[in-house]
């Protein structure tokens, strides 16, 4: 079978694969002997082997099949030609159809006389210039198509094509064609219009000579533009013009043109000899080769337009210069191929590039543009540096709407090649620490003790990691914790986006109280991306550093067990804060933020120096405003062709980050409240419509440090207590750490994290402590930690199929052995390590998968060691006794507190009220219950909503505040002891259940005072009549004028709540009952003063 493929379209075949247009097939069949007037003596063609698909014939003996039976065959180069049959064309119907049309034709295989000895079906296109066949393999051999009805001249003899007819004598002198591009300029109806014109020239032509020129687009010749008998002086009116090719043919198409010399005394035309073969379209320089970036870094990779970019404007016009600049264009998309792409966007790539794409006009196309990229960091040290491909194309639906300019639409460049390096390997196990009480580790890997390096108590908020040139910040805070200073709260700052996790006591009215709530305040696009899993949390910032932590109980302590920050690539050499410098520096790591000096031998001064003094940087506090931003992201773009292929602009989304994923396969963080970030200076803060889910917004009370507990001199002695001494506290530690599942495996696959670090702060709690209630946790900080970087491992992903199979049968016992302590057939070190790695190996009472306990079925928690049938923990400093019903809905109670199980919690419900009579409040209590059932919104955290009957019941004028006793079930059978909660409107009555009374406090925004006063100044007036008759008349007319007065000044002020200051998002969010009442105590004196 001789099926040639032409070298000078091969770049074609790797982008039109797939559906793509007939007429732009990249199979061609350029053989003489196909046609039907060869007969060879020794027949070797056959097409059993023939791929099915679309041909486009460029040989010189023809390219149309013959329509009569070449009858005893032994043409065409084969035995058995196939040519093509008459049957089946309609009345009126030619057998080669019109030109953009599609037929379908039947072909036969000639067997010596019989010229129907075997049927094939044939589909033919018109593609105007030339056809195209869909043809498929033949049954048996010799048999093949019969493709034109020439030869080849004889030797001696020549003609304009090479072929019969018209073969004749023809001169051996030859010229060696050039072909070049320029704009072409002609004036139409007063309009100048430019397009692109090629022009064939020769450097050794003379004016002896006449000229046969011809132009090629991929290889079929252009017909319409052939000049032939051209004198010298006429050769630069030889060119080939865009409206010969424009209907056909686009940009991105290879071109060439041929000249023949014709001398006198000879019938035909010399040798054809043809030029360069020259790219005309977008190309991309080396692109052969592909190009290189690294992860996290730019690169521009250039784009070149060899086709120059039309236009048309009028003549003389004074906006010839806009037009040309902003009218005639081309808009090229770049984008992921969807071919590269599962259900998640491609994440390899990110664009600098507005839109994901550029414009080429008229006035610059012959400039270099340029496509920016960043390398994406997939935080995974990869096994192979990633291979991925960029797509550019253009849109035919959008873009310009000059006539000329219709050519570009629906062109693509051949994908373009990316090698993303890693470099991921120099951040793996340089992350920044803070693990219980806490022992704290900086990005060089440096181990330092908070408490142990202070001469008094460091309660507070610090300052972990701080960018210096992007608004990216992480807070913790520290609290006493039985003896010891522990993580209580974490914050997580990006640009005006905010996370907070607060498990941290606090005094407030006078009260010892809990925070129990993990909130964010996602304001902008520069989002955070927060993933849950179990007590565990992931926070990603858009320069790709990660923030996680865990979170639980430690004897009567509940608080955040282990915060870590991993950097990334854009932290190099930009990090300040507890967590020092991220870099190969070993003399920046404890920077004084006073004196900006590194000063390791005083850590007292270093810490202290990052402690957030005041609410002018507090992350924590609810009053405070985010301090104003300096550096802001560059903006980079997600860019992918979109589900129906390359006819449509790209799905792209922009965002200030390079890290965010714009793919969300993370699961929804249940446990995160999510605030608003409105804000309205006029907003009435009594409005409650449309804020149904405020309810579900968790007492959030205001930090406080009692003065004591920054001041007094440490407590903690420094010295071995309860029985501890160092060696019972290593052999403890390392004989708890030898027996875990995760030791073995961590210690051997994930070298970057040490188990000897552990076990020294193992060591460290005992001696600070005095017991081991800190041995669980630091176990479990050492499994995530190692889990965590082990998913980044991306060679531990790889089963050991290959090795099992490769162990040879000849093995000995003790390799049998051996082998069966390494991982299971089939399963990866990471699954290994994953099943290893679950907290106290699941208690014993589940499965371990994936880092995740499965429990059995009596059994639930974290770590499997809770049971289904045990009433839940609540914690009643965290427990919001009062709901104003003027601020909220108070159809939900939020229940604080531990071991929730969240597929069968039950709240039951006793009710009772305080009923208003004409001389008291009495408070009434009902023995019946109800129960429905409870919502699960985190392992800290449920909500006890009312059923909708229930809250119809309780619509009583004499009712001026519903309670409820609410105790909690796992089980429906076994309940927690009862939490009181009472509703009602705080402008006008204040209630305790503590002691169960109300009483009246009118403030003026209560809705029954103005009720109250009409009820008083119809007593007085009832009184005067009576008293005192004459005085009646004087005291109205007094009364009249004062309330004309008092009219009169109202209109003037402005009606409605007037904030002094405005009241910024956190403050609205958190709900903060200190802040509330101070402005409710400045509109009260703002309005006395208005009325005085």
């Amino acid at each position: 079978m001789l099926v040639e493929l032409c070298l000078s379209s091969f770049i074609f075949c790797i982008v039109g694969a797939g559906n793509q247009e007939p007429c732009e097939t990249n199979n061609f069949i350029d053989n003489w002997k196909r046609s039907v007037a060869y007969e060879p003596d020794n027949p070797n063609l056959c097409d059993s082997f023939l791929l099915e698909d679309w041909y486009r014939v460029v040989s010189g003996a023809g390219e149309l099949m013959p329509t009569e039976c070449p009858i005893g065959g032994w043409r065409c180069g084969t035995t058995n030609p196939i040519w093509l049959s008459k049957e089946g064309v309609k009345d009126g119907e030619t057998t080669y159809p019109d030109v953009g049309k599609t037929v379908s034709r039947i072909g036969y295989a000639v067997s010596d006389d019989n010229c129907n000895s075997k049927k094939y079906p044939i589909k033919i296109k018109n593609c105007g210039h030339y056809h195209v066949y869909y043809l498929k393999p033949v049954r048996g051999c010799l048999t093949a198509y019969c493709f034109g009805a020439e030869l080849p001249c004889p030797a001696g003899l020549s003609s304009e094509t090479g072929f019969t007819p018209g073969c004749g004598t023809f001169t051996n002198t030859t010229v060696s064609p050039k072909l070049s591009v320029k704009m072409h300029k002609e004036t139409i109806d007063g309009k100048i219009h430019l397009t692109p014109k090629f022009k064939c020239t020769a450097d050794d032509a003379t004016e002896e000579y006449n000229y046969d020129v011809k132009y090629y687009i991929n290889n079929v010749e252009i017909d319409s533009a052939n000049n032939l008998n051209v004198s010298y002086e006429d050769l630069e009116q030889a060119a080939l013009l865009q409206s010969h090719w424009e209907d056909v043919f686009k940009p991105n198409m290879f071109v060439k043109c041929s000249m023949q010399v014709r001398a006198e005394g000879y019938t035909s035309p010399g040798p054809k000899t043809f030029s360069d073969q020259f790219f005309a379209g977008i190309k991309v320089p080396n692109n052969e080769r592909g190009f290189a970036v690294k992860e996290g870094k730019t690169l521009k990779i250039p784009i070149e337009f060899t086709l120059p970019v039309g236009c048309i404007f009028p003549v003389d016009s004074r906006r010839e210069k806009s037009i040309r600049e902003n009218l005639c264009f081309v808009e090229l998309y770049n984008a992921i191929p969807k071919y590269q792409r599962d259900k998640c966007e491609n994440e390899d790539l990110k664009f600098l590039t507005e839109q994901c794409g550029i414009k080429i006009s008229n006035s610059n196309w012959q400039e270099q543009h340029f496509i920016e990229i960043i390398g994406q960091i997939d935080n995974k040290i990869n096994m192979r540096d990633r291979l991925t491909f960029l797509r550019l194309w253009s849109d035919p639906k959008h873009g310009s709407n000059i006539k000329h300019l219709g050519i570009w639409k629906s062109v693509h460049v051949p994908d373009i090649k990316v090698l993303i390096i890693d470099t991921d390997k120099l951040s793996l196990g340089r992350a920044c620490q803070s693990n219980n009480d806490p022992h704290m580790r900086n990005f060089q890997g440096r181990r330092w003790e908070l408490q142990n390096n202070f001469p008094e108590p460091s309660t507070g908020e610090y300052i972990m990691y701080k960018h210096d040139r992007l608004p990216q910040q992480i807070n913790a805070f520290f609290r006493i914790c039985g003896g010891a200073l522990c993580n209580c709260g974490v914050a997580v700052r990006s640009a005006n986006s905010l996370f907070v996790a607060n498990f941290c006591e606090t005094i407030y009215k006078g009260q010892r109280r809990a925070n129990r709530y993990v909130a964010s305040w996602l304001c902008d696009d520069q989002n955070l991306i927060i993933e849950e899993n179990t007590n565990k949390y992931k926070v990603q910032l858009p320069s790709g550093t990660q923030v996680e932590f865990s979170h639980g109980p430690v004897s009567n302590f509940y608080g955040i067990h282990r915060i870590q920050i991993s950097p990334s690539l854009l932290d190099s050499d930009h990090t300040s804060g507890l967590c020092g410098r991220y870099n190969d520096k070993d003399t920046d790591d404890f920077i004084d933020r006073n004196t900006n000096l590194n000063i390791p031998q005083d850590i007292w001064r270093f810490a202290k120096s990052w402690k957030v003094d005041g609410t002018a940087e507090s992350l924590f506090s609810l009053n405070g405003k985010l301090p104003e931003l300096k550096f802001f992201l560059q903006e980079y773009c997600t860019c992918n062709t979109p589900q129906n292929g390359r006819e449509n602009p790209p799905i792209y989304t922009c965002l200030s980050s390079t890290e965010m994923k714009n793919c969300k396969q993370t699961q929804t963080s249940k446990s995160v409240y999510h605030a608003s970030c409105l804000t309205s200076t006029y907003r009435n803060k009594r409005d409650i419509s449309n804020i149904e889910d405020i309810d579900e917004r968790p007492p959030m009370f205001p930090m406080y440090i009692e003065p004591d507990e920054d001041h007094v001199a440490s407590e903690v002695p420094m010295g071995w207590k309860n029985g501890f001494t160092e060696e019972i506290a290593k052999n403890k530690c390392q004989d708890a750490f030898v027996k875990t599942l995760a030791y073995a495996a961590c210690s051997t696959y994930v070298p970057s994290v040490n188990a000897q670090d552990y076990v020294k702060e193992c060591i460290e709690d005992m001696k600070i402590v005095g017991d081991d209630r800190f041995l669980k946790v630091t176990l479990e900080n050492f499994a995530s930690t190692c889990l965590g970087n082990a998913k980044k491992m991306e060679n531990l992903t790889v089963t050991n199929r290959t090795e099992t199979e490769n162990r040879t049968e000849s093995a000995n016992e003790t390799e049998a052995r051996q082998s069966d302590l390494g991982p299971p057939l089939m399963m990866s070190i990471l699954e290994v390590i994953e099943q290893a790695t679950c907290p106290d190996n699941c208690s014993g009472n589940g499965v371990c998968q994936n880092g995740v306990c499965g429990c059995n079925d009596d059994y639930f928690g974290v770590d499997c060691s809770l049971e289904k049938t045990k009433a839940p923990l609540i914690e009643k400093s965290a427990f919001e006794s009062i709901c104003d019903n003027s601020e909220r809905p108070c159809k939900k109670f939020i229940i604080p507190g531990l071991d929730f199980y969240p597929k069968n919690l039950t709240c039951k419900f006793r009710p009772f009220k305080f009923i208003e009579n004409e001389t008291q409040i009495d408070f009434q209590k009902s023995e019946e219950t109800f129960t429905h059932r409870g919502i699960y919104r985190s392992i800290f955290l449920m909500f006890c909503e009312i059923p909708e009957s229930r809250r119809r019941r309780s619509a009583d004028v004499s009712t001026i505040a519903n309670g409820y006793f609410i105790s909690i079930s796992n089980d429906g059978l076994n309940y927690t002891e009862e939490l009181a909660v009472v509703s009602f409107d705080t402008r006008c009555y204040s209630c305790n259940v503590t002691d169960f009374w109300c009483t009246k406090e009118y403030q003026l925004d209560c809705p029954l005072r103005k009720q109250v006063n009409v009820i008083d100044v119809e007593d007085n007036t009832v009184y005067i009549g009576v008293g005192i008759g004459v005085g009646i008349v004087i005291i109205i007319f007094v009364a009249l004028g004062i309330f004309i007065y008092c009219r009169k000044q109202t209109k003037e002020t402005h009606r409605g709540y007037e904030f002094t200051k405005e009241r910024i998002p956190m403050t609205e969010t958190h709900g903060d009952q200190q802040s509330q009442e101070h402005e409710e105590e400045e509109v009260t004196l703002l309005r006395k003063s208005k009325t005085s």
